[in-house]
């Protein structure tokens, strides 16, 4: 059976990145026990080689962060738990962002963006289902599973062509893919700079908690950026400088 580009093994590089978050590293979230549940097929202990903390391309962490943006606002106004509010609070005060300010109205809009870019128009499928997860003293509580999965129509389409031709068309994907995430994380910056808020709050942010906390594996050694990695510095060092890039580079 073979694989989707997208999300598999490919000449462009299988990462993974790895949120290794204190609090939550026994697979409990900070609300009430969610966990994630990766693909079967995954083993990351396969994946020998690994980036901590600065040295995470950029592309990853701040991926990363936009994760964490829309995951927070989807649980917030989804009321999945009842402590959604509260960690969403001191999410906004680890970056200064006040509630109601035109900062986070620019945070909304860039999770709006980055959930497009990430799972396609019509947005995640997801499905939940109750458990109990035991935490690290053997405390058993109430867990909410949920499963996230992208639609089918995002992304190279694997129909009858050839290997080649997948794997071009996905490192095109990715590359524009990149190009894109660069943007909103770009327009993110410069909305909240013109909100009042500082663009190096967040810039900590991402060193200072998600980097500090995180690692990426590899399937190969990291030689250098993969292609996707160096598009993203690559658009994100254009639009610092104000350059306006060509329609074939969009």
């Amino acid at each position: 059976m073979r694989r989707n580009p997208l999300h598999g093994w490919t000449k462009l590089g299988f990462v993974v990145l790895l949120l290794a978050v204190a609090a939550n590293s026994y697979g409990q979230d900070e609300d009430q026990g969610t966990a994630t549940i990766a693909p079967e097929s995954l083993n990351i202990d396969d994946l020998p080689y690994r980036l901590k903390g600065a040295d995470i391309p950029r592309y990853h962490l701040v991926r990363s962060f936009l994760t964490k943006v829309d995951n927070k606002i989807r649980k917030l106004d989804d009321k999945i738990s009842k402590s959604a509010d509260k960690f969403y609070g001191q999410f906004l005060d680890e970056i200064g962002v006040d509630r109601g300010s035109r900062a986070e109205e620019s945070l909304r809009r860039a999770a709006q963006r980055y959930s497009e870019w990430a799972y396609g128009p019509s947005g995640p499928t997801i499905e939940r289902w109750k458990e109990t997860s035991e935490r690290r003293d053997g405390t058993v509580v109430p867990a909410t599973v949920t499963m996230t999965s992208v639609a089918t129509d995002h992304g190279p389409q694997l129909s009858q062509k050839d290997d080649a031709t997948l794997q071009a068309e996905a490192q095109a994907f990715h590359v524009k893919q990149a190009r894109e995430l660069a943007d909103i994380y770009y327009d993110l910056l410069t909305d909240m700079e013109e909100s009042g808020v500082s663009a190096s709050s967040v810039e900590r942010y991402l060193y200072n908690t998600i980097a500090a906390h995180s690692s990426v594996s590899y399937d190969e050694p990291h030689n250098g950026l993969l292609s996707y990695e160096r598009a993203f510095d690559e658009r994100l060092k254009s639009r610092e400088k104000g350059r306006n890039l060509t329609k074939g580079e969009k």
